[in-house]
Formats: C-alpha cells, structure tokens, sequence
C-alpha cells in the first residue's frame, strides 16, 4: 500500500511539473538516510524494552539511521518563492530471545513523516550592487 502512495504522489508531481516548467516549476524525488540527534525518549523505550526481559539472546538496539522517500516541489512566481515538502523516514528495530513459552522474536518498524511548507521573498539589491556585478 506504502508503494503505491509513493507512486501516485510521484505522478502528480511529474505531472504537475511536466505541464508547468514555463511557470518555473520544480520537483524533487530522493532518498534519504540520515540520523536524528535526539531520540532520548526512544533510546529510554528501547533500554527498558531489553531490561525487563533478561532472556533475550539478541538484544533491540537504540536506534541509529533512519531512511525513507523525500517528495519536493517548489513553484517560483514574480519575486516569490513556494515549497511543498514531503520527507518519510522510518527505522528497523529486531529482540530475539528463549523464553519460557519458546522462541521469541519480536521486529518493530518506526516510521516518522513530516509536511514542510515554505514561502519566501526574494530580496532586492541596491543599484550599487548590480553595478559592480
């Protein structure tokens, strides 16, 4: 289901921008992969998770890089400047252990999106400026 929204938001923005590059229009599809500076609360969920179950063979790991489709389109018009953006970024998380019902393997996904919308004014340089450029 994930891949097939990834797919259709990509059609609408080729779409969108095969039919307006005269009124400067731009798109971008990339894929990310990075890390977040602080995940205190998660690094917590994830010590507590291993704490209370001494069995587990494999013990869950704090999270590290997390990675995801990113979905941008800016539109420029007069002095002006708007960006729609669309980032999703999501990390694996694996327990593995014996316990007294029998093997145990427990896998999480965390997915953690974000909308970012942008507007912005280009400024004006003085005549002096554009003189000496």
């Amino acid at each position: 289901m994930n891949t097939i929204k990834s797919i259709l938001i990509a059609a609408l923005f080729l779409c969108f921008s095969l039919s307006s590059f005269s009124q400067s229009m731009n798109i971008g599809i990339g894929y990310n992969i990075g890390t977040h500076t602080k995940v205190g609360g998660l690094d917590y969920l994830v010590g507590r998770y291993n704490d209370t179950r001494p069995w587990l063979s494999k013990k869950m790991e704090d999270p590290g890089f997390f990675r995801g489709m990113s979905y941008s389109m800016d539109y420029y018009y007069l002095n002006s400047l708007m960006s729609f953006e669309w980032i999703g970024r999501k990390s694996d998380f694996l327990a593995s252990g014996v316990s007294s019902a029998g093997d145990f393997t427990r896998d999480y996904r965390l997915k953690m999106n974000s909308w970012n919308f942008g507007l912005g004014r280009k400024m004006k340089k003085n005549r002096e400026q554009r003189e000496i450029i």
